[in-house]
């Protein structure tokens, strides 16, 4: 193999690995913010959760007037 060869082989290999690096860290992107949506949702149904409930309570003091 001449050296040309030998170097275009190499450059290849980068290429390859960098293409490879790529998709995994925007694979590990998309994972992350999948989490981060799921976190967000259920601390906002816990807080609508707790809203109601409060709603519910003062309906009943309300009703026991």
């Amino acid at each position: 193999m001449t050296l040309a060869q030998t170097l275009m082989f190499g450059v290849g290999c980068i290429t390859t690995a960098a293409l490879i690096g790529s998709a995994i860290i925007n694979a590990v992107i998309v994972i992350h913010k999948a989490v981060k949506a799921r976190q967000h949702r259920a601390e906002r149904e816990q807080r609508q959760a707790k809203q109601r409930r409060r709603r519910d309570f003062i309906d009943l003091m309300e009703a026991g007037k």
